[in-house]
């Protein structure tokens, strides 16, 4: 094979590789015991609670998920926030985006919402005490 045509296939591979990285995400999640019979009102009560978080109602939400407005100090580009219902007695605090890894200064202002987020959940939606 002659060396022009080496080095267009390794970079037609490099190229496609590249379209795979593109489409790779992120993602942080914590889980929380819930309880609550109606998960959507819940969480809805719940996040009203933590400062730039609010539901998303151009999503409408499902018996399972119920998608979030997030607003941070900085942008973070495709930024998707949700809280998920996993079986009859967990959730899961949900944030995830585009790129291979999840940059430090993300982590640094994810954390701390992410965090109140489920803190906020667990509280209200929490499982009851027996």
């Amino acid at each position: 094979m002659k060396a022009v045509t080496r080095f267009g296939l390794v970079a037609l591979a490099v190229a496609a590789c590249a379209g795979f990285v593109d489409d790779a995400v992120w993602m942080q999640q914590k889980t929380v015991a819930v309880g609550a019979s109606n998960f959507q009102q819940c969480v809805a009560t719940a996040v009203k609670g933590v400062d730039g978080v609010a539901v998303n109602l151009a999503v409408p939400a499902s018996a399972s998920k119920v998608v979030l407005d997030v607003k941070l100090a900085k942008t973070i580009p495709f930024l998707n926030a949700e809280v998920q219902k996993r079986g009859a007695t967990n959730a899961a605090v949900v944030f995830s985006g585009k790129g291979k890894t999840e940059p430090d200064a993300t982590r640094q202002q994810v954390d701390p919402v992410l965090n109140a987020i489920a803190d906020a959940v667990a509280a209200k939606c929490g499982a009851p005490a027996h």
